[in-house]
């Protein structure tokens, strides 16, 4: 019995330092979804970019996090 796997949505996670705020760093992120499943890493670093260049935090960062259907085929 094989699996398939079927990738169902892939999202862009930025993430943001606040700064300091009473003795502790406060950091917080923005998850974006529609981003295309075959998007490249150096397209997700180029809208990581622009994000954070419009934002006031301070970027700390990306990831891409996808969702699949792993299923059992006969």
């Amino acid at each position: 019995m094989a699996v398939e796997e079927n990738l169902k949505d892939t999202k862009l996670k930025v993430k943001v330092n606040y700064g300091e705020k009473e003795g502790k760093i406060e950091r917080g992120s923005k998850t974006y979804g529609d981003v295309r499943h075959d998007a490249t890493k150096e397209q997700l670093d180029s809208a990581y970019g622009h994000i954070i260049s419009m934002q006031e935090p301070i970027g700390e960062g990306c990831e891409r996090i996808t969702a699949s259907d792993i299923t059992k085929t006969e």
